[in-house]
């Protein structure tokens, strides 16, 4: 019984649902559709049907709301029947008033909700909900403004006699007003925004605020009497203000622009003053000119050439003065450390640029190694690679090593670290080495090429072209040794070297024989040729020396009998009389007529030699042109006329006279035996390995028709070529009749990467210009490694024997690449810089 009373107090509740609607759409947006739609559904089938309908529309309704409470189903009969009757008591009841005015008013209703609520249930600007808490949230909210929906129909509530509702209009005429879907009610949005003012709090209107107003049958005088009310005044004020004033996060904003804007301007500034210090820098270094002075002190005229230079350009440029006079004294960054880290830094960002330049490519290794100033043994390391964009090879000095052992295994470690640590190589990208003939180095067991090879059995050894022909030379020159049972050597040239040298050091070893040679030099109205020393290792300066000798005969003659006549000290007059009978004797005028063109063609080849573009078959090319039948040009005619005319001029004796036997021991013992030593040096020493490549490669670029399969392996071996591909190349080439640049020649490797660049022909001929591309990066000579000790004696000097190891390979590497150096990216260098430093630099950069 008790449930079924519950359940009839339920229906009755039920119907003051369907009659004060007001009530009913408080309740969430679910609930309001299916209730209305039932409610619908009850009053228009109780109109239009008999009491059989109602009772079994009521049945569904009940069934709802039995599930609703969870009830047992056991008393759903006894529970239909009495919902039932209760139903059709309340409908008769007010059956009038339900179809005058509840019809329309639910049809339309249930299709506004029908199509509405189901978009706008519940959003989140809707003003029933609360405010954002957050700080960021709120004001994006407030920024957005009241919510206003604009709704085909809006709720009717039955207020008096009549229903009414929200309009629209009134958005227009009171621009805070915002509306409630869900409350079906009306909030001011300044109120309800700066609810929590301390101007607000005891005049508070809670009805626009927190609750809702919905009495809209004074609506507008509310809205007005609201609208003057104190609470809303200082509501809008306090919206007024928020909405014209910047925020915490704009105002930081603000002050964080600026600062970044003082802090580029300041970095732009900071990076001129860096520029200005790294020309400084780049100035000395590639000319190998020192840094330091004697006393760094502001108040010293020893500062050195750095600071001299800073000095300078303090008085023409602005930007380095403010920085100078007026920035802060602990970051003017002139110091000696600050030298040191922009060296480094210059000298990192060229070597990167190299490596990057390095990296899937061949590379030849040349290394070398000398005795500094210091007494310290130095080892020069240089790669030579292809360069894409100038189409040849180029040598790059790497670094210089100081050797504490210069044994084999301690020169190759070093080697190895520079290449697999340092540039980021294998060694099977390592395609051939260069270096001396030293037996540390070019030993086949032990040597450092022998080491190499096991790294890569592949890897091509090249003795220096320039060393063989200068051991080429001294064999058949001055060699002064003989094996048992072999034909005693003539000693004439040896003694005529001998005698070249001697002149030097008598003329050029005191003032004032020198003196003396000067001004007969000048009597005689010629300019006055320095005489040269002639150097162990340098060939070039025995050409030089035995030029000036003959160019200066006569005066050296001339110089001798002066200094003899009027020289007071025996020991002087005795070597200078003895010098003079050797430079009248028949041996040295012979041997200087016949040396003088035959170093003079030898210069020309070592010079040569020397270039640092150079490949092999040009240098092979040049190499045969010192063999026999050039050298034979010479003319043993013109040798023995020169030495009939030249005593005439020394003695007007016609006694004098030649012997036969005499002609003929000078043309077969020294002129002929000369030529025949010096050629056979050639031959020996100039066999070596690339010998076959070089005549392979030749003929490849002759386009040969008689290449041997073997020379096809040959090149497969060393350069990796496709063989069959290289041959179908070759035939290609040689059928092209015009244009392509044919021959053996001097230039005809290089015509022929020229050529093939050009219209993209290489991807073409891919096999032939890779062939003859690895070719030219092989080396002929270690002469970079030579120029590197020759910067190396002028960057570390007598005054400059302190200088630490480090420093002393980044200013050598800066100028031995002069032209790297001079067309660094200035600002790579200060970043760079700035990043080198384990801690934050003072100046921002």
């Amino acid at each position: 019984m008790k449930l079924l009373a519950s359940v009839g107090k339920k229906c009755t509740k039920m119907y003051d649902f369907f009659k004060v609607k007001n009530e009913t759409y408080s309740s969430s947006n679910k609930e309001l559709t299916e209730s209305t739609e039932t409610s619908a559904e009850v009053a228009e089938h109780s109109l239009k049907t008999d009491q059989a309908t109602v009772e079994n529309d009521n049945l569904s309704l009940t069934n709802y709301f039995v599930k609703q409470l969870e009830t047992e189903s056991t008393v759903g009969e006894l529970f239909i029947h009495t919902s039932a009757e209760i139903t059709e008591h309340s409908l008769k009841s007010d059956q009038v008033t339900v179809e005058n005015d509840n019809l329309s008013l639910i049809n339309s209703f249930v299709k506004q909700l029908e199509t509405e609520s189901t978009g706008q249930t519940s959003n989140i600007n809707d003003p029933i909900h609360s405010l954002p808490t957050n700080r960021l949230e709120l004001k994006e909210r407030i920024l957005k403004g009241p919510y206003r929906p604009v709704l085909s129909l809006f709720p009717r509530t039955k207020q008096g006699q009549y229903f009414r509702s929200f309009q629209e209009c009134w958005y227009k005429e009171f621009k805070w007003l915002e509306y409630s879907i869900v409350a079906d009610a009306v909030f001011c949005f300044p109120c309800r925004c700066f609810s929590g003012n301390e101007g607000n709090s005891s005049q508070l209107e809670n009805v626009f605020s927190k609750i809702g107003f919905k009495n809209w049958y004074r609506a507008i005088d509310r809205f007005k009497k609201h609208q003057q009310s104190k609470a809303h005044i200082n509501s809008a004020k306090s919206l007024s203000e928020f909405l014209n004033s910047k925020s915490i996060d704009e105002i930081i904003d603000s002050n964080v622009k600026l600062v970044m804007q003082k802090r580029e301007i300041e970095q732009s500034n900071n990076r001129k003053i860096m520029e200005r210090l790294i020309n400084i820098t780049i100035c000395l270094a590639k000319g190998g000119r020192p840094f330091r002075g004697h006393n760094e002190k502001n108040d010293s005229h020893q500062q050195g050439l750095f600071r001299e230079l800073v000095n300078l350009l303090v008085k023409y440029d602005d930007v380095l003065k403010n920085h100078i006079n007026f920035g802060a004294k602990n970051a003017q960054y002139i110091s000696n450390r600050i030298q040191n880290d922009i060296i480094f830094s210059i000298h990192k960002v060229l070597l990167k640029k190299i490596q990057s330049n390095l990296q899937n490519s061949y590379v030849s290794i040349i290394a070398d190694e000398t005795s500094d100033i210091g007494h310290e043994e130095q080892l020069s390391i240089v790669i030579r690679y292809f360069d894409p964009a100038t189409n040849r090879p180029v040598e790059s000095f790497i670094t210089l090593k100081k050797m504490i052992s210069v044994t084999a295994n301690s020169i190759f470690q070093t080697i190895n670290d520079v290449v697999t640590i340092e540039l980021g190589l294998q060694w099977a990208s390592v395609l051939s080495v260069c270096f001396d003939g030293a037996s540390t180095m070019a030993g086949n067991i032990g040597g450092v090429q022998a080491k190499c090879k096991e790294k890569n059995s592949n890897i091509l050894y090249v003795h220096c072209y320039a060393h063989c022909l200068n051991l080429s030379l001294i064999d058949s020159i001055c060699a002064s040794s003989t094996s048992k049972g072999e034909v005693k050597k003539d000693r004439t040239v040896f003694n005529f070297l001998g005698t070249v040298q001697f002149v030097y050091s008598f003329i050029e070893g005191s003032p004032m024989r020198h003196a003396v040679f000067e001004k007969i030099s000048k009597e005689n109205g010629g300019s006055v040729q320095t005489l040269k020393s002639c150097s162990t290792t340098r060939w070039a300066c025995r050409a030089e020396a035995v030029s000036a000798i003959k160019n200066n005969y006569l005066v050296l003659l001339r110089t001798l009998k002066e200094i003899i006549s009027n020289c007071s000290v025996p020991e002087m007059r005795a070597k200078g009389q003895g010098l003079l009978y050797q430079l009248k004797s028949f041996n040295f005028i012979f041997c200087l007529n016949m040396m003088h063109p035959i170093l003079q063609i030898v210069l020309k080849v070592s010079s040569f030699l020397q270039t640092p573009n150079l490949e092999l078959l040009t240098a092979i090319e040049s190499i045969k042109s010192l063999k026999v039948k050039n050298v034979q040009r010479i003319k043993y005619r013109n040798s023995s006329s020169e030495k009939k005319n030249i005593p005439r001029k020394l003695d007007d004796n016609k006694t004098q006279h030649l012997f036969e036997t005499k002609y003929d021991e000078l043309r077969v013992l020294v002129f002929y035996y000369t030529l025949d030593t010096l050629c056979q040096g050639l031959d020996s020493r100039f066999k070596q390995d690339t010998l076959d490549l070089i005549h392979c490669v030749g003929m490849l670029t002759n386009l040969s028709t008689e290449i041997e399969t073997t020379s096809y392996e040959l090149l497969s071996k060393y350069f990796g070529i496709l063989t069959e591909e290289l041959r179908a190349e070759v035939k290609i080439l040689g059928a092209i009749k015009t244009n392509t640049p044919k021959g053996t020649n001097s230039v005809s490797v290089f015509n022929w990467l020229d050529w093939l660049s050009q219209y993209d022909r290489a991807s073409i001929f891919k096999q032939f210009f890779c062939c003859l591309k690895m070719f030219t990066i092989i080396p002929v000579t270690s002469c970079t490694c030579e120029r590197t000790f020759s910067k190396l004696t002028i960057v570390k000097n007598k005054l400059r024997n302190t200088i630490g190891q480090e420093r002393l390979n980044a200013l050598l590497f800066l100028f031995v690449e002069q032209e790297l150096t001079n067309n660094v990216n200035v600002n790579s260098v200060i970043d760079e810089f700035k990043h080198s430093f384990p801690i934050k630099r003072r100046l921002v950069l």
